[in-house]
């Protein structure tokens, strides 16, 4: 029974690809695209970066004529994000699908829009095993953790940090960035005094907090993602535990400093956007979200920016809009020139090449600091 089930669903994947495909060349009006992100919308300025790159590609005349149409998928919940990904493969006017940041549910869904024949641009999945399954039509437009992970070694034996504590929150996404990140800071001669991990239903995180006060170190490595992370940084402070704790985009939203107060001071983050660089690429970007929106954009607004644009280059470099084409063409692109500074892809799907910045916590804000 259950290899008859798999058959039926395999043969309809292929037909929703093939009819994908079919219709996306002969289509004559818009061009849709949906959007899933699945955090609440005062947490990061992603849809905002997005929305704002459709208006502006539908003001210069659209895409061979053609506006472009955004289906959001706004706030919602990781268990929902399978049963959505069903609902945007089942409508054959979508013919790419931004967002789907946590790499626990991204990797899974990939497999529902390669197999439907959607091209798939996750803006914030970092976990290698995204990329790794051979898949024409998925990319990401943020390094992978392989890339975060070297880049956080070496900047903390920089900052003079000699022996670290590392802590995961069992995620795909903690885990693998601090595994990573550990693999790489012995190469540059950090030593690891303790490995731990806590867990996503977790509220209490003494007892690991204790183990952590009696080893000390020189900082905290911290694989997870805000808001729970945020917690373990304010119950180690309260614990009496002050030694800076670093870690990557999981931690790059305010909410870090909402709910961790002043525990959050010092707290160093990687980041793949600096609203303050030189490029004239981010400055006319910086200054058009602040004219539209009256606020300064995020990393997650220059990652939903770019994927809109992205998306666009593509469909005018391939002349189409037929995702298995698109994607051939955007498999190949090099040195493009972004919001986000430059970078290349890589054959799976991957960039390389992405300058990263550093920002710590200072007075309830982040303020960037030299590399």
């Amino acid at each position: 029974m259950l290899a008859v089930l798999s058959s039926v669903a395999c043969t309809s994947y292929e037909n929703l690809a093939k009819e994908r495909a079919e219709r996306a060349e002969r289509a004559k009006g818009d061009i849709v695209i949906a959007m899933v992100w699945n955090q609440p919308l005062e947490a990061t300025l992603f849809d905002e970066g997005a929305i704002m790159a459709v208006a502006e590609i539908n003001a210069r005349g659209g895409i061979f004529g053609r506006k472009m149409r955004m289906v959001i998928h706004s706030n919602v919940l990781q268990a929902k994000e399978h049963e959505i990904a069903r609902t945007i493969a089942a409508d054959l006017d979508v013919v790419a699908v931004i967002g789907h940041p946590i790499s626990g549910t991204a990797i899974p869904v990939s497999l529902t829009y390669q197999k439907t024949g959607l091209l798939f641009i996750s803006a914030g999945a970092s976990n290698p095993k995204l990329t790794s399954h051979g898949f024409s039509n998925v990319f990401r437009n943020i390094p992978s953790d392989i890339e975060t992970g070297k880049v956080l070694a070496e900047f903390s034996v920089a900052k003079g940090f000699r022996k670290m504590v590392v802590i995961d929150d069992e995620s795909e996404y903690g885990r693998t960035l601090a595994d990573i990140f550990a693999e790489n800071a012995a190469r540059v001669g950090i030593e690891i005094l303790l490995r731990k991990s806590y867990y996503l239903w977790q509220t209490d995180f003494s007892f690991m907090i204790h183990d952590i006060k009696d080893r000390g170190g020189d900082a905290i490595f911290l694989g997870g993602e805000v808001p729970q992370a945020a917690e373990v940084i304010k119950q180690t402070r309260e614990m009496g535990v002050n030694i800076p704790f670093i870690g990557g985009d999981g931690l790059d939203e305010p909410i870090l400093w909402k709910i961790a107060g002043s525990a959050a001071e010092g707290t160093i983050v990687s980041t793949v956007f600096n609203p303050d660089d030189s490029d004239p690429n981010t400055m006319i970007f910086v200054k058009n979200f602040q004219d539209r929106y009256g606020i300064a954009p995020d990393t997650w607004a220059a990652l939903g920016y770019d994927a809109i644009y992205l998306l666009d280059e593509a469909f005018i470099r391939a002349r189409s809009t037929v995702p298995l084409v698109v994607a051939s063409f955007l498999r190949f692109i090099e040195d493009r020139r972004s919001v986000m500074g430059s970078y290349s892809f890589t054959k799976n799907g991957d960039i390389i090449g992405k300058r990263f910045f550093f920002k710590v916590v200072r007075s309830g804000k982040f303020e960037y600091v030299t590399n």
